[in-house]
């Protein structure tokens, strides 16, 4: 059974699809990371694909050790 994905990307996104198993990598950039907002919280990832955790992001949020955006 072959499966359809649409992926919408925004202007200067990066994503990646590695192997067969449609592992889907969000990248940001050297001055921000990319916030993806899943099931009503936001994520950060760096250039290198990581998830922001337990600290500050490079463009001044603070993110929890679940990686999810603090409301401050």
């Amino acid at each position: 059974m072959k499966r359809k994905f649409h992926v919408r990307c925004e202007p200067g996104e990066k994503m990646e699809i590695i192997s067969k198993s449609y592992l889907l990598v969000f990248r940001g950039s050297k001055e921000k990371p990319l916030w993806k907002c899943i099931n009503g919280k936001c994520y950060a990832f760096g250039e290198d694909g990581k998830m922001y955790c337990d600290c500050a992001t490079l463009d001044g949020y603070i993110v929890d050790g679940n990686g999810s955006r603090l409301k401050i």
